[in-house]
């Protein structure tokens, strides 16, 4: 068996932590999403210019990396939660433990698949991963889904040695050095030659002596990939422990334990720091590899099962709360979070200059360095009325994909600064109010309307800008559209319509992302030159509304109001929409 040839691609292989080879992303933008149809539970592979991935319905899926379009797929018709790895030729995947799929890179021939053992459920369910491949040279590494490990040859898939244990091994073995190290659900680690498959050694955890049927959960298996840095074997366990080995004798160093929690994802090593996910504690930590104490920890809102992923400053995980985030790998501080709408079990993965993660509505993610700037304007709740705040879910919602808050002690600083640098942006009002350093008629100040004339874009919700006017009490004391008539170039008919009228998207409004039918109100009016529909109602009016003012495209006003009282999930999906169109 020649374990020293064949480059292979993969995460996971032989590394002491998935590190990247990306820049950070310090405010992240998605630049592309696919829906697979199928929750994605398995990290994905970068491989080059190519993404490869496969889905619970069994579907394997070759994208272009920077685009996201397909280039082959193949149904394993087995759910797919692994990772795949690939050589100079082929790609390899397992599906569910029932086979192993050898396919070629460029066009995905099937060039050979062999049988696994059918995997059997865990009697105590978060049964969520199982192993991936490992190549080493012209062998390949599968554990079989059950108890067996086998030792394949990459040129055909025929069986070289099975090495058989006491227990269910899910866990993808770690190679180093012609060792494999590999966790068992009956809490023992075996350590094998990987030449031959010949036990070594074993090691045994607290969690074989402890009795789950007493306690009714599992705190024994080892679900984890191990991780080895410094001499170091990290192994993490459900029996609530994070276990430092010495990797040659086997003899513990270390446990450290946050009580009857386990370890929930694969630890990484970063020089002298271990980095780990966390069940119900909702942890992310980093501990010390020597000692095993607790550097830091940070709080996420689910089950952390996503492997860390680290550059040079940043960690990237992912949480069954849905949240993407990005903490400092130093401190643990959160630089970021991205709301991605279900729930994360795989792990980030990152290329030249994106990054990856699936979730469990089958969406795969492509971040990049955002070059465009999001905000949302919202006051602080003592400092407006209650009517002009739109919704207070809006600024929430924004927050959690990224988008910047402002108030009215930055909102002229921030369209200063872009009326001055031109960068792409955009500001979606929560708040329908222009604090009189934006806009004053008196002084003849309107940076409001300069920020859309050099590029910005407004996204306004409700009554016309500047309509209303109170006095220091909050007491109003006028309302005007004679601002917004001058603004929009428009002549008001009807001076007040605020009713709900059912309205249909436009071909303009399809275009940027409004549902093609919804119930609107706000400001109405006849077809105007310069104003484009985006929506009209049952009366032929215009509901929904774009205006440019000069600069990119895309930019300008836009109004949109599509609920009338209570704000749902697909009036915050279309502000979103439309706050994210071409930028």
């Amino acid at each position: 068996m020649n374990i020293r040839s064949t480059t292979v691609f993969s995460l996971a292989y032989g590394a002491l932590a998935l590190c990247l080879a990306g820049s950070p992303i310090s405010k992240p933008q998605v630049r592309w999403s696919f829906d697979s149809g199928a929750s994605i539970r398995g990290t994905a592979l970068v491989d080059g210019d190519r993404l490869y991935f496969g889905n619970s319905k069994g579907v394997f899926y070759c994208l272009k990396a920077d685009s996201g379009e397909i280039v082959w797929s193949y149904d394993c018709r087995a759910t797919i939660t692994s990772q795949p790895v690939a050589t100079d030729h082929n790609v390899l995947v397992a599906g569910r433990g029932k086979r192993l799929y050898s396919f070629r890179k460029d066009d995905g021939v099937l060039e050979w698949s062999v049988a696994l053992d059918e995997a059997t459920p865990h009697i105590y369910g978060w049964d969520y991963h199982d192993a991936s491949p490992e190549v080493l040279g012209d062998t390949v590494i599968i554990s079989s889904g059950e108890n067996r490990l086998f030792a394949l040859n990459l040129a055909d898939g025929e069986r070289l040695w099975t090495f058989e244990a006491d227990d269910k091994l899910r866990a993808t073995p770690l190679h180093r050095e012609g060792v494999l190290y590999v966790p068992c659900y009956n809490g023992v680690l075996y350590k094998l030659r990987a030449e031959d498959g010949d036990l070594l050694g074993r090691l045994e955890t607290d969690g074989v002596s402890f009795y789950s049927t007493v306690n009714g959960w599992d705190r024994t298996a080892l679900m984890a990939r191990p991780a080895l840095g410094n001499g170091t074997l990290v192994v993490g366990s459900r029996d609530g422990g994070l276990y430092g080995f010495d990797a040659d004798s086997l003899e513990q160093r270390w446990r450290s334990t946050y009580g009857m929690t386990w370890v929930a994802g694969n630890p990484v090593i970063d020089g002298a720091r271990v980095y780990v996910g966390w069940s119900d504690n909702h942890l992310v930590t980093s501990m010390d590899l020597e000692t095993g104490d607790e550097v830091w920890n940070f709080k996420t809102s689910g089950i952390v099962f996503s492997d860390p992923v680290l550059d040079d400053e940043n960690l990237y995980v992912g949480s069954y709360d849905g949240n993407l985030y990005c903490l400092s790998k130093d401190t643990g501080e959160p630089r970021w979070t991205y709301q991605t709408g279900a729930p994360v079990v795989s792990s980030p993965v990152q290329g030249e200059h994106l990054l990856y993660i699936g979730n469990d509505d089958g969406t795969l993610f492509a971040f990049e360095e955002a070059t465009a700037i999001r905000a949302v304007y919202q006051e602080e709740d003592d400092q407006l009325p209650g009517s002009m705040l739109v919704s207070d879910q809006i600024s929430p919602f924004l927050e959690a994909r990224s988008f910047d808050r402002l108030d009215a002690s930055n909102l002229a600083g921030f369209l200063a600064d872009r009326v001055r640098d031109r960068k792409p942006s955009v500001v979606v009002f929560a708040h329908v109010y222009l604090p009189e350093d934006v806009v004053d008629p008196v002084a003849g100040r309107d940076l409001f309307r300069e920020y859309m004339e050099s590029g910005g874009r407004v996204i306004w919700m409700f009554v016309s800008p500047n309509r209303i006017s109170f006095d220091e009490n909050k007491k109003v004391i006028a309302r005007s559209d004679d601002y917004a008539e001058a603004l929009w170039d428009v002549d008001f008919d009807i001076l007040s319509d605020w009713a709900t009228y059912y309205s249909e998207a436009t071909e303009e409004g399809l275009k940027w992302g409004l549902p093609a039918s919804s119930r609107m109100k706000g400001v109405l009016f006849p077809e105007t030159p310069g104003i484009v529909p985006l929506a009209h109602t049952e009366l032929g009016r215009v509901a929904a509304f774009r205006k440019h003012y000069g600069g990119r495209p895309d930019s300008g006003f836009i109004f949109i109001r599509s609920w009338d009282k209570d704000i749902k999930d697909r009036d915050l999906e279309s502000i979103l929409a439309l706050a994210n169109h071409g930028l």
